[in-house]
Parts: C-alpha cells; sequence; structure tokens
C-alpha cells in the first residue's frame, strides 16, 4: 500500500513542469526586481500560480501541472504590465502550452514604461481652475457606433493643473468638466493598464449637470449648464484634436479653457399624473437624457411633489428622452432603472425658452410572457428549457436588466414604455429566433407601448458547428490576429452574429458560431467591434472570405491577413 502511495508521488512530481525567466525594462534591458509574476490556467481559474523576481530580474515556477496558461508580469510604478506572446505592449498574448515533465527557460518579459499627459485647464478670462474633472478618452465601438469611452479620471490642482499617468501607446482625447464645487471629493478613476478597455463599455454613465447663473448685460440673470468641453476647447466630440502617445512619451502643456461650454440652462415644469387613478403621482423618479447617448450624459433629475408637480433645470437645447418610474411602497425610484411598478418614456424638443406644462402620465409596468422552444437533441433535458433574457435601453443608457427563465414558461415583471435591444442566452445551444408576435425582436429591437398579448417565443436549437483554421501573411503563420465572422448584410445589425477569436502562437483558431452565411476577415490591428461599423467594414468587403456554416458542420479555412 505504501509504495502504491510513494509510487503515485512520483509519478505526479515527474509529471510536472517548470518555467524559467527574467522580467526586464523594454528599451534598456534593465532587469526589474520586485516585479509579481502569474502564471494561470484560463479553463482552471483557481489554478493561479504566482512569484516575485529576484535581485536580477528571475523568476521560476516549479511543479507546474501541464496545461494552457497565460504568463504576465507587473511592478508598481510607471509600468504596462507585459504577457507572454504579445506583440505591442499593452495587448493581449498568447498562450503558453506547458507538456508533462517539461522544462521551459529562456522565457523574457518586457515591462514598457507608462506615459502621461498634462496640462492646464483655464476659464473664459484666462484664470486657472481647480477641481475641474479631467479625462483620458479612446475610441471604442458599440453595436457598429463609435464613441468615446474614458479610461482615466483625475482632478486639477489649485493651479489648473492636470496629469494623466499610465497611460499605454494609442490615440487619446481629453474631455474637461466644471463641476459643483460643492460636491464632495469629487470622481478619481484610473483605468489598470492590464485591463482591455472593452471591460469598461458596461454601461452609460449618467451625470447630473452643474448649473450656474451669471448677469447679462441688460441686468437680466441667465441659467447656464457647465458641459463637458474637448481639447483644444470645444464641445463637438467631432472636432476635438486626438493626441497621439507614443511610449514613454510625457508630453505637457495641452492647455484649453472651457469658455465654450457655458450653455444657456432652460427648465421643465410639468406634472405627473398615475393613469390607474387619475391622480396626481408622488414621490416620482423623474430624468432626462438625450435621445443619443454618449459614454458621458447629462442627466438632470427631478421628483415629483405630493401634487405630482415637478421642475427640472439644466437642459439644453435639443432632443430627449424623459423617463418618470413610480416604486412599491412611494420609495425612491431609479428612473433609468427597468423595475418599479409604473413608469413612462415621453419624446420632448428644448428650443430657446423653458418647457411649461408637461403632462407625463405613469402606466403600470408591463408583464412580458416568455415561452422557450427547443429543437434538437440534448443529454440535458432541463438546461433546454432554462435561459437568461437582458434588456438594454435603445439607445444604450443605465444598467442592463437580466432575468432568467426556469422551465418552458416564464414571466419578466416591470418592464416600462420605451425601446430595448434583447441578448438571450441558453447553455443548451444558440438562440435560432426570438419573436413578439410578428415582431423580429431579435433583429429590430423591442419597442413596448401597451402591454404585450402575445407570448415573447424563444427558439433554442444546438449545433456542433466549427469553423476552423490558420491566418497567414503569405510567407508565415500569424499569431494574435483578430479573426472575425461577419454575418450576411441582411443580418449585421444583429450584434450577436458577430464571432471573433485570437490566433495561438501558431496562427490556429477556432470559432464555433450558430449556422448561417458569413465572411471571415483577420487583422492585425483593428479597434475591437470596429468590424460591426458599416463604413470601416467597407474598406475590407472584398477581402473576406466566404463560408457557409451548417448544422454540425466543421469548416477549416485558411485565411490571409489584411495588411
Amino acid at each position: 500500500m505504501l509504495c502504491a502511495v510513494i509510487l503515485g508521488l512520483l509519478t505526479q512530481l515527474s509529471n510536472t513542469a517548470s518555467v524559467e525567466g527574467v522580467v526586464a525594462r523594454l528599451g534598456t534591458g534593465e532587469p526589474l526586481p520586485r516585479a509579481t509574476v502569474t502564471l494561470s490556467n484560463d479553463r482552471y481559474t483557481s489554478r493561479v500560480l504566482s512569484t516575485t523576481t529576484d535581485a536580477g530580474g528571475g523568476f521560476s515556477f516549479l511543479n507546474v501541472p501541464p496545461g494552457e496558461y497565460r504568463l504576465q508580469a507587473s511592478r508598481q510604478g510607471p509600468y504596462i504590465p507585459a504577457e507572454y506572446g504579445q506583440r505591442n505592449p499593452g495587448e493581449r498574448g498568447i498562450p503558453i502550452t506547458i507538456g508533462p515533465g517539461q522544462k521551459i527557460t529562456g522565457i523574457r518579459l518586457e515591462l514598457a514604461p507608462a506615459s502621461s499627459i498634462s496640462g492646464r485647464i483655464l476659464d473664459s478670462d484666462g484664470e486657472p481652475l481647480g477641481r475641474v474633472q479631467v479625462q483620458a478618452l479612446q475610441s471604442l465601438y458599440r453595436d457598429g457606433h463609435r464613441g468615446l469611452k474614458p479610461v482615466q479620471t483625475v482632478l486639477t490642482n489649485d493651479l489648473g493643473e492636470y496629469r494623466l499617468r499610465l497611460l499605454q501607446p494609442g490615440r487619446y482625447y481629453i474631455r474637461a468638466r466644471v463641476s459643483n464645487p460643492q460636491d464632495g471629493q469629487g470622481h478619481l478613476f484610473i483605468k489598470p493598464p492590464a485591463v482591455p478597455l472593452m471591460s469598461f463599455q458596461d454601461e452609460v454613465v449618467a451625470v447630473v449637470p452643474y448649473v450656474s447663473s451669471r448677469a447679462l448685460e441688460n441686468g437680466a440673470i441667465e441659467e447656464y449648464l457647465e458641459a463637458s468641453v474637448y481639447f483644444p476647447g470645444v464641445i463637438d466630440p467631432g472636432l476635438a484634436t486626438p493626441l497621439e502617445l507614443h511610449l514613454g512619451e510625457n508630453p505637457g502643456g495641452f492647455d484649453f479653457t472651457t469658455a465654450s461650454g457655458h450653455l444657456p440652462a432652460r427648465r421643465i415644469r410639468g406634472k405627473v399624473i398615475n393613469s390607474v387613478n387619475g391622480q396626481p403621482a408622488a414621490k416620482a423618479s423623474i430624468v432626462v437624457v438625450p435621445r443619443t447617448a454618449d459614454s458621458l450624459v447629462f442627466a438632470p433629475t427631478a421628483q415629483s411633489a405630493g401634487d405630482g408637480s415637478f421642475e427640472i433645470k439644466g437642459v439644453t437645447t435639443g432632443s430627449y428622452f424623459l423617463f418618470a418610474a413610480l416604486n412599491r411602497g412611494g420609495s425612491i425610484a431609479d428612473a433609468l432603472s427597468i423595475s418599479g411598478i409604473a413608469s413612462a418614456r415621453i419624446p420632448i424638443e428644448i428650443g430657446e425658452r423653458d418647457l411649461e406644462n408637461l403632462p407625463v402620465v405613469v402606466v403600470p409596468n408591463f408583464k412580458i410572457p416568455v415561452r422557450l422552444v427547443f429543437e434538437g437533441e440534448t443529454s440535458d433535458p432541463s438546461a433546454a428549457v432554462r435561459g437568461d433574457v437582458t434588456f438594454t435601453r435603445d439607445p444604450f443608457i443605465g444598467h442592463p436588466f437580466s432575468k432568467s427563465i426556469a422551465g418552458a414558461v416564464g414571466e419578466i415583471e416591470g418592464i416600462g414604455p420605451g425601446d430595448y435591444r434583447i441578448l438571450l442566452r441558453s447553455g443548451a445551444g444558440y438562440v435560432q429566433s426570438a419573436r413578439l408576435g410578428s415582431a423580429d425582436v431579435l433583429k429590430d429591437g423591442l419597442h413596448l407601448d401597451h402591454q404585450p398579448e402575445d407570448y415573447l417565443e424563444v427558439v433554442i436549437a444546438t449545433t456542433r458547428a466549427s469553423v476552423e483554421g490558420r491566418v497567414t501573411d503569405g510567407t508565415q503563420a500569424v499569431s494574435n490576429a483578430i479573426v472575425v465572422l461577419v454575418p450576411s448584410s441582411n443580418l449585421r445589425q444583429r450584434s450577436d452574429l458577430y464571432y471573433y477569436a485570437a490566433t495561438d502562437g501558431n496562427g490556429h483558431f477556432q470559432i464555433q458560431p450558430r449556422p448561417g452565411d458569413y465572411k471571415v476577415f483577420a487583422w492585425k490591428d483593428i479597434e475591437p467591434g470596429a468590424w460591426q461599423d458599416p463604413e470601416v467594414l467597407e474598406r475590407y468587403e472584398n477581402q473576406g472570405q466566404p463560408v457557409s456554416v451548417t448544422s454540425n458542420s466543421k469548416l477549416n479555412v485558411d485565411v490571409g491577413l489584411i495588411p
């Protein structure tokens, strides 16, 4: 018995591997002590090994179980974390496969110096502005539309100075917003350099505007809104000047004024009525948001009084939606949340004057009956009638709302009037179709203005289809290329039909799409999500390789890299 145990332990030890290498500074080759190195297994999230480099920058992992790992290094200070197999600093690397008993040596991970941008924020008289919120932004695509997403937020000091630090190389836009000086400590945020930008696209932030007042030459008092201003001093993000930041650069002198952000502010006055009893609705939460949402939206808010009346200030000229919501028991509701007992969504236009006597009628929130239909064979029949339904407002604002359906028939409560995009997931397979009456909600979204009479019928099907292959540049395989399956032109508004993957160290990729007609594209450098932009895709349309995926098909394609 004892011999068997000892033999088993010896066999286990003989199967374990080791990984050795060094962490150094990119450019100089200087060894970096006290760097943290991690070896993590994507399949087994609990299998994470960590160590610290010695005085010579060396590291080693002993007794490593066989498997596929990601090897990463980071260090306190102005450094961008590095990953094994990455092409450029800040990019995702490739997995390293470790076999039984394998001894891997000579690995070199190089940490690149981070960059920074600095400057001053000035008022209309050229005086420095303290406590101004300054953001570094990068472009990010959502459902084919390009927007800007903040990766860092800092506050100016009393001299109006700001410094955006720990930035990776790339193109940035700078945005400044004067905030209410009574707003406590303000908001500070620095995106860790190792975290992909796409990890921060899950919500659009709604900010209460800062409204101030000034005396005009004729003696009248005018309210104005402090809108966001983009470098070099414009309020239209389309006119903003981008800054190209290279490795280790620390440019300064990016000064600009917030004068163009002083916009006349209008007020909205009205009354909230409960449609059930026709009486004024007290404690209704109200918010006004633009009909097109960017990463930062000014959202003036109010709460109705006992007689249902409300007043909102801080709205500029433009097109908006007004949302109102009532919660059970009269508790405070989030007007943008997909919950509560009654709500309203009203399109409004704000011109050169205040909007007066606006009636807001809240109606009981809707209950959407859901029916799951499974087509195909499965080893787990119970999973076939389980699914998650996620609602997001269209245009996207606020937080998504998810509901799990367990059983062939279910119900989703608390959905108010409005337009929504729906994402459906099922562990048993892919969502083949989703219809509410005659409406194809996957293709066209969901428009709700009354209680639905029909079921939201979701058809779930199984498939073992796969598309795999190799990406080459004409002479050799390309690692870390981005391979994208783009659906046929009549389905390109469906964001759930785009599939992408990165090639491994041998240029190989594998994607498991639902059946349909696609084109396969492979890029070395492309902004995440840009493939859903029709203008971007038009430039590469002829370089895509058509594939037709049928249920259970296994396609093997060689894809040429798009230069």
